[in-house]
């Protein structure tokens, strides 16, 4: 995104709007609590470096005026749910043509079944979020079904991405009552502790199999499908982190959207600052069964977004299909007219 970002942080119900990295360009700066050209003038700010309100939405859109006339909308990248961590909105970065991609319909999340009835509530009536698309496999879904609204269409739409739900499932509770990937015994194991040093590297494989796996290719097809009829939107991606399975899903859409590999990476990594509270206690709670660091810090890289699993994918994508482009056309079987559909839906 070529404009100056916002530096948004919410702590104790209380929003923190920090634009100092160029508070000698902006000019005017509107809070509203509406995406795009509906936002609401909350509050005008001028000659500061800083302003703190307190937090009565659980999510801000801002528009910002510079000094040269520019003007350009914004948001708080976080949708403040007590159900989630890891929900929010991933419009605004710069695609196709000088476009941006616009707010309000399309959104990535973590696991759903904690919802309370407010967040649904929220997410009916304010978001109005009609598709849900759930990565998790069976067994995911069962042990934690997703809390449903009126007016959504859910489809489960599994890539088949082992690693992916075995890093999901690495919680203490997972630990502790010894399900299916028992974090506790192999902890506890030498052997254990040898197999989890591959852990890292076989993520990354994993990153390599969203491309190369034709149940993977045949998912992300569906998932581009879904999105390229208005009628669905505003559309969710999840699985039980929001990290993996969702991260590629949201990944492609914004590649074919024209945004840069390298703003598409900044909102892959996003889920890192949003979880960390929870990657501190997953760490916290191994530390428990070993001090070897490099079992530790395979266990790290398993609830993180490593820089080496994205690339994993564009280096993946350019060994066996020449470029992207080739990738979209001949691994996912998406033409021209239908790339064209999705920049008029989601370009602004």
């Amino acid at each position: 995104m070529n404009y100056p970002k916002l530096i948004v942080k919410r702590e104790n119900k209380i929003l923190t709007i920090d634009w100092s990295s160029f508070s000698s360009d902006i000019y005017q700066l509107w809070i509203g609590t509406e995406p795009n050209n509906e936002t609401k003038v909350l509050q005008i700010a001028e000659k500061q470096d800083f302003i703190k309100i307190k937090a009565k939405f659980l999510i801000y859109f801002f528009r910002v005026l510079l000094k040269n006339g520019t003007e350009f909308f914004t948001r708080e990248d976080l949708v403040d749910l007590e159900g989630t961590v890891n929900f929010r909105d991933y419009g605004g970065w710069q695609g196709f043509d000088g476009k941006n991609v616009i707010f309000g319909k399309l959104y990535r999340s973590d696991v759903l079944s904690q919802l309370t009835s407010q967040d649904l509530e929220y997410i009916q009536n304010q978001l109005g979020i009609k598709t849900v698309i759930d990565y998790r496999n069976e067994i995911e879904r069962e042990a934690d079904p997703d809390k449903k609204w009126k007016g959504a269409t859910f489809y489960s739409l599994d890539p088949n991405a082992d690693m992916a739900a075995m890093a999901s499932n690495t919680s203490e509770k997972s630990v502790a009552t010894h399900q299916k990937h028992s974090f506790k015994e192999m902890l506890e194991t030498v052997e254990g502790r040898e197999n989890i040093k591959n852990l890292k590297a076989n993520m990354t494989e994993q990153y390599r199999q969203f491309v190369l796996s034709p149940q993977s290719l045949t998912v992300y097809r569906k998932v581009i499908q879904l999105h390229l009829k208005k009628e669905n939107t505003p559309i969710l991606q999840h699985c039980k982190g929001g990290k993996d399975r969702t991260g590629f899903g949201v990944a492609i859409l914004l590649l074919l959207l024209g945004v840069s590999e390298k703003d598409v990476a900044t909102d892959f990594f996003l889920t890192d600052e949003y979880r960390k509270e929870h990657i501190a206690s997953r760490m916290e709670l191994y530390r428990k069964y070993t001090t070897d660091e490099e079992v530790l810090d395979n266990l790290r890289a398993l609830t993180s977004s490593e820089p080496e699993y994205l690339a994993a994918t564009f280096e993946t994508i350019k060994e066996t299909y020449g470029s992207f482009d080739q990738f979209v056309q001949e691994g996912l079987n998406i033409s021209q007219q239908e790339i064209e559909t999705l920049r008029s839906l989601y370009l602004v």
